[in-house]
């Protein structure tokens, strides 16, 4: 059977404007690993050194290891806002003192005195029996990792954003937050949590007795975006193209970089494959069919394509 390669004649409607979203995997589909051999296999995204790690919950877990399914998994069930998975964390749980924290490095430093806005999808999963109120943003120019007594993040008080009112959302629907701030300058790290100390959090009961007794929320669809565009560099984004020549792709490329590419499960197939400034090749004859995402990672920005393979 020969395999045939379609190029499609669109890019992401998310990736366009160079990324104007700095926050790479925005809506936690694309995954480091499908074995849930850890509790977090993103990419891009992990656990600072301080405090528990989060999970993240996608539908290729469903046949592999069902408590990180989607929709069901072992905090309730939910649907992701988007796509086919989404993150989850605890911000308070009995008997501990601390809770669950994800990072991300953004695609390129914020800019000095320039306005940022921040956005996300929140859920509160099922089988919490309490909810908290807060979620906060914390942007640094390097990656925190110097903890208190409490193992809560020692930059808690510095966070630019909290996000609150937390405690009004419900199970069923995911509720949009947003906030806005000015950036100091040289931030090129965001970690999403609850830095509240538990000896100073107000965990309300939602009348949920399941032992353990914890909050826990679903999280989507995470964006940091310029207010105003001409804050920032608008350098064209970077053009690569991807051309047939029977079973093997070629990749023209202007500058040095990597290659991945992610079938339409969000299942990594082909992982930083090095190209250089020409023309690179590369042999796709044993993929399966269907839309493939191609993401060329070059220095400061991220360009993406999307290709049908059918098999003919």
């Amino acid at each position: 059977m020969k395999t045939t390669l379609l190029i499609l004649s669109f890019a992401l409607a998310q990736l366009s404007a160079c990324l104007q979203n700095l926050v790479p995997n925005p809506g936690f589909e694309l995954l480091s690993d499908t074995t849930a051999t850890v509790s977090f296999e993103l990419l891009n995204w992990f656990p600072p050194e301080c405090g528990g790690t989060p999970d993240n919950l996608h539908a290729l877990y469903n046949e592999v290891w069902a408590p990180k399914g989607v929709p069901d998994n072992i905090h309730g069930n939910q649907y992701p806002h988007s796509g086919n998975g989404y993150a989850g964390f605890g911000t308070w749980e009995e008997g501990y003192l601390t809770g669950e924290y994800a990072e991300v490095q953004l695609l390129d430093e914020l800019v000095q005195d320039s306005t940022y806005i921040v956005s996300c999808w929140l859920n509160l999963a099922e089988n919490s029996s309490y909810v908290t109120d807060k979620l906060s943003w914390l942007f640094s120019a390097n990656e925190p990792s110097a903890c208190n007594g409490d193992d809560t993040l020692f930059y808690a008080s510095q966070s630019q954003i909290t996000m609150l009112s937390l405690a009004n959302l419900g199970f069923e629907d995911w509720v949009f937050f947003e906030g806005e701030f000015i950036a100091a300058g040289g931030e090129e790290y965001l970690i999403l949590g609850d830095f509240t100390s538990i000896y100073d959090q107000t965990p309300v009961f939602i009348g949920n007795n399941a032992i353990p007794l914890y909050t826990y929320f679903y999280i989507d669809d995470v964006e940091v975006k310029p207010k105003y565009t001409t804050q920032v560099d608008q350098q064209s984004c970077v053009n690569f193209n991807v051309i047939v020549q029977s079973e093997m792709v070629l990749i023209e490329t202007p500058l040095i970089g990597k290659i991945s590419i992610f079938d339409s499960n969000g299942k990594l197939i082909v992982d930083s494959f090095p190209v250089s400034p020409g023309q690179n090749h590369m042999n796709l004859k044993n993929e399966s069919e269907g839309i493939h995402l191609f993401l060329f990672n070059y220095d400061h920005g991220l360009s993406a394509k999307k290709v049908l393979i059918l098999k003919v």
